[in-house]
C-alpha cells in the first residue's frame, strides 16, 4: 500500500494480504464466511479459520485506519468493504475499455485505439500477486486477466485500422508469449507484420500457431486464422491496415459482475489525501454489534 507521500504502508502477512484482495474483488457487497474462508486457504482451512478471519480484519483496520471514506463492516455472516468505486482504477478501466470496445464495433478506430489504449494504461501486471489463494478467488483472478487480454487484442485491431505500429506487434508477443494459444492474437500478430512490411515473419507467426496448436492440443487453426494466411500469401493488400477480421464475438465484452471496482498488483483506492496500492489494499472500521463475526 502506498500512502501519501509515496511512503509504503504495510497491511499484513499474505493472507491478510489475500482477504483484501478477496474483499475487493466484491467491493460493496458482503461477502460470505464460506467463500473468504475458500478464497484465503488453499488447504484444508484451519478449525480457527473464523477466529483468524477475524483477526485479519482487525489487522487491515489497524493499517489502513487513516484512510477516508474506506470501511470493513460485518454483516450477519460476512464482511463487506466500503470504498467508492469511482477511486479504484479498475472502475476506470472497465469503463474505457467499453468506451473502447463500442467505438470500434461503431467504426470509430481512432478513439477505440485511444481509450483501449487508456484502459491498458492502466494495467499493472498479473492480478493478484499473492501465492496460494483458493480456488474460487483464483478463478476470479484468471477472468480479470482474461478480460485484459481481450482489451488488448481490441486495442490491437483499432491499431491495424489505422496502420501499422511496431508497438503491437511487441505487445501481442508479451500476450502470446504468456498465452500461446490464443488464435485471435496469433491472427493479429500476423496481420501486425503484414503490415509493418516483414511477410515472412507473418507466416513464421502462422507457422508458429499452428504448431502450438496442433502440437499440444491436437487441433488444426481455425477458419479464420487459415483465412488470414491464405490472404497473406496472396499478398492481400488490405489484411494489414483494414479490420478484415469480425471483431471476436461481434459484440462489446460484458463488465466482470462481481469484478468491478479493483485493478491488479497496483491498481488503487484513492481518497482525498491518501493513495493505496492493491493488492494489497483496502481498510476500515468493524462494526462489532450483535457479536461481530
Amino acid at each position: 500500500m502506498i500512502g501519501a507521500y509515496g511512503d509504503v504502508v504495510p497491511v499484513g502477512g499474505p493472507k491478510q494480504r489475500t482477504l483484501l484482495l478477496a474483499l475487493l474483488l466484491h467491493l460493496n457487497r458482503p461477502v460470505g464466511l464460506d467463500w473468504l474462508t475458500d478464497a484465503v486457504w488453499e488447504e484444508e482451512a484451519p478449525a480457527s479459520a473464523r477466529a483468524n478471519l477475524r483477526s485479519y480484519v482487525n489487522g487491515l483496520r489497524r493499517a489502513l485506519s487513516g484512510f477516508d471514506d474506506v470501511e470493513i463492516v460485518g454483516r450477519g455472516r460476512s464482511y463487506e468493504l466500503l470504498v467508492t468505486s469511482e477511486r479504484l482504477d479498475l472502475t476506470r478501466f472497465e469503463k474505457v475499455a467499453q468506451d473502447g470496445r463500442a467505438a470500434l464495433l461503431r467504426g470509430d478506430a481512432s478513439t477505440a485505439a485511444a481509450r483501449l489504449g487508456e484502459a491498458i494504461g492502466l494495467w499493472r501486471g498479473p492480478a493478484g500477486q499473492i501465492t496460494g489463494v483458493g480456488t474460487c478467488l483464483a478463478a476470479r483472478l484468471d477472468a480479470l486477466r482474461e478480460r485484459y487480454m481481450v482489451v488488448v487484442e481490441d486495442h490491437a485491431e483499432a491499431v491495424l485500422a489505422l496502420g501499422p505500429c511496431a508497438d503491437t506487434v511487441f505487445r501481442l508477443r508479451v500476450l502470446l508469449g504468456e498465452e500461446p494459444f490464443r488464435e485471435r492474437s496469433w491472427g493479429l500478430l500476423m496481420r501486425a507484420l503484414y503490415a509493418c512490411g516483414d511477410t515472412a515473419g507473418a507466416l513464421r507467426a502462422y507457422a508458429h500457431a499452428r504448431e502450438r496448436l496442433a502440437g499440444e492440443l491436437g487441433i488444426e487453426p481455425g477458419e479464420e486464422l487459415r483465412s488470414i494466411h491464405r490472404a497473406i500469401l496472396n499478398r492481400d493488400p488490405a489484411i494489414g491496415s483494414a479490420t478484415s477480421c469480425e471483431l471476436s464475438g461481434s459484440r462489446p465484452s460484458p463488465p466482470l459482475r462481481g469484478i468491478s471496482s479493483a485493478l491488479p498488483v497496483s491498481g488503487a483506492v484513492r481518497s482525498h489525501s491518501r493513495h493505496v496500492a492493491c493488492p494489497p489494499l483496502s481498510a476500515g472500521l468493524w462494526t462489532a454489534g450483535g457479536g461481530g463475526l
